[in-house]
């Protein structure tokens, strides 16, 4: 699960990952140059507001059949063509253009935009975690 962590007193984003090694080394640091002291049981703790650090969780959205098509037409041109996220995007798009009465550019049509944009947002978190491995 994607989490983001925040250094309070700044409003400063200091990870945003779902690796919990990365997590915890980004808390030990922004503790070290606040000059801050963590208790033993500091990544434990419920109450990391006292160490002015706040941790959220980000829930992906489920995706519709049309959301889910698009989705996977991007996640293939990345792992078959080895493209990189914006290349899978534009490739989408062409063929899109090329290919109007195709099934990908019918479930597109039908999205709406806040739709597409929730396949971008978990395209795009797809993708950071495959960086991350």
């Amino acid at each position: 699960m994607l989490k983001i962590v925040i250094g309070t007193n700044e409003g400063k984003v200091l990870c945003i990952s779902s690796n919990e090694d990365e997590i915890k080394a980004s808390m030990v640091n922004y503790l070290i140059d606040t000059d801050q002291e963590p208790t033993e049981d500091f990544f434990e703790s419920q109450n990391l507001g006292e160490y002015d650090i706040q941790v959220y969780e980000y829930h992906q959205p489920q995706l519709n059949e049309n959301q889910q098509m698009i989705f996977n037409e991007l996640k293939t041109s990345t792992d078959y063509y080895k493209f990189n996220k914006f290349q899978a995007v534009y490739w989408m798009l062409t063929n899109l253009i090329s290919y109007p009465d195709g099934l990908i550019a019918k479930a597109y049509k039908e999205l709406e935009q806040y739709e597409l944009e929730q396949v971008f947002q978990v395209f795009s978190q797809f993708n950071s975690e495959q960086e991350e491995e």
